[in-house]
């Protein structure tokens, strides 16, 4: 009998031990970090200037021990972190294992949470039969992050042939998100009604200038055009002096054409009437062409979200001297993204790669991924067993935009089946999407866009 219950005692211990061995054996071998299961979510009500309270959130089984943000340079117990404005996350979790997760790359942009301006009358007066343009009375401005989109509805109606009133609605957009609104009411009225004296265009001040080269190598007798940039695009005086130091070496016509004179160095200066805003271009004349040997961009590759506007790839030419600096950019999916002069837009999600070539042959290309960052959490109310309602919360970019949204199927129908599909539509003056479609079923939430 007591043989009995010590080889029970030790079979049992034996089971004991086992079992246990098997569970650390089977988490430490089989149980990994799900990518798609690490959210990343922004604290809406802790933002400022530059700065972001950032929080990793894990919807799966593995509990994390450990977060890096700088992928895997630092560890730290807490999931929270304070990211600075245009910061690159890298963020990589590990378990009390050592296991750790694949490293999930999230930028921060446009640190904003002030909404654009809009500066108009709310009565704008026109003569009858007078030329009117309406984008002439109305200014809008952002500080911080700029202006992503204007909407002017309603002006397209104006008839100043007749008397009458017309109300024309400006939607703005920022690149962090934010918007404004507001609506103008447009009356036609007599050539001699007192109400004209109200108004007034509105001037637009120049706030700076750049020009698409900086540096430029020629040879002896040839030309070159260089491109002004305004800004913003609608300043209201974008008259332009050109200047060289050296007119020996270089000369400058009165729309930006530099002719080469003889071998040196000379600086042209592009300067606004409005403001005096400058921008230079450093010359260098030289007798016999120098060729390109390289082409570099200060970027290799990305992977942003469609909210990341637009941004600049830089081009290094070597030697800088090389008298043919011309560069021809190219993607090669340009409904991902544009460029024009080096200056990425980014459009829908897709993968494109972007490609500057130099006139004899030298490239250099950037690869970006362009993705909608969407996350979508989900809370059902049960009663005795039954879904009595279902309650959908949708952040895009980290910022909640559930009001935002309407649901268009029926998500308790949905959640019974265990795997459907939600459409939902945005509102119009969210400009980067207007239908979303998320796949549900009970092990996986995925955001694609419909």
């Amino acid at each position: 009998m007591k043989k009995n219950i010590m080889y029970g005692s030790i079979f049992l211990f034996v089971t004991i031990v086992g079992l246990t061995i098997f569970f650390f054996f089977y988490q430490s071998t089989f149980v990994k970090f799900e990518e798609e299961k690490i959210k990343v979510v922004l604290d809406n009500e802790n933002w400022s200037n530059d700065s972001v309270n950032v929080t990793v959130e894990y919807d799966g089984d593995i509990k994390p021990k450990k977060y890096s943000f700088d992928g895997g340079k630092t560890w730290q117990n807490e999931n929270k972190y304070v990211a600075k404005k245009n910061e690159k996350l890298v963020i990589i979790l590990k378990d009390s294992y050592g296991k750790q997760s694949e490293p999930i790359e999230y930028r921060i942009n446009n640190i904003d949470k002030e909404l654009p301006t809009i500066e108009v009358d709310a009565t704008i007066y026109t003569a009858i039969n007078a030329e009117f343009n309406f984008d002439e009375y109305y200014l809008v401005n952002d500080k911080e992050s700029g202006i992503k989109d204007v909407i002017v509805t309603g002006k397209e109606d104006i008839d100043v042939s007749t008397l009458g009133s017309y109300e024309v609605t400006i939607e703005v957009t920022d690149y962090a998100g934010n918007y404004n609104a507001t609506s103008v009411i447009v009356s036609v009225v007599e050539k001699n009604d007192p109400n004209l004296l109200l108004n007034q265009k509105k001037e637009v001040p120049v706030t700076g200038i750049t020009v698409d080269k900086t540096n430029v190598s020629l040879v002896k007798g040839t030309k070159i055009k260089i491109v002004p940039t305004i800004k913003p695009s609608n300043a209201t005086n974008k008259k332009i002096k050109w200047e060289s130091v050296n007119q020996n070496v270089a000369k400058v016509s009165s729309d930006g054409v530099i002719t080469a004179v003889g071998s040196g160095s000379t600086t042209i200066t592009a300067t606004t009437l409005d403001g005096e805003k400058k921008s230079e271009i450093n010359v260098v004349v030289s007798n016999v062409a120098i060729e390109v040997q390289s082409i570099t961009l200060d970027r290799k590759n990305d992977t942003l979200t469609t909210d990341h506007g637009k941004f600049t790839l830089v081009a290094t030419i070597k030697p800088e001297t090389a008298t043919n600096q011309e560069i021809k950019w190219n993607s090669s999916n340009l409904s991902v993204a544009s460029i024009a002069g080096g200056e990425v837009t980014i459009h829908n999600e897709g993968e494109t790669t972007i490609t500057a070539a130099t006139s004899n042959g030298k490239l250099a290309t950037y690869h970006l991924i362009v993705k909608d960052t969407y996350i979508f959490q989900e809370r059902e109310n049960i009663r005795r067993g039954e879904i009595e309602s279902y309650f959908i919360t949708i952040y895009k970019n980290g910022r909640d935009i559930t009001e935002q949204v309407t649901l268009i199927s029926d998500p308790i129908q949905v959640s019974k089946d265990r795997r459907g599909r939600f459409e939902i539509t945005l509102k119009q003056h969210d400009t980067l999407k207007d239908t979303l479609t998320i796949m549900y079923n009970s092990d996986k939430h995925e955001v694609k866009r419909g």
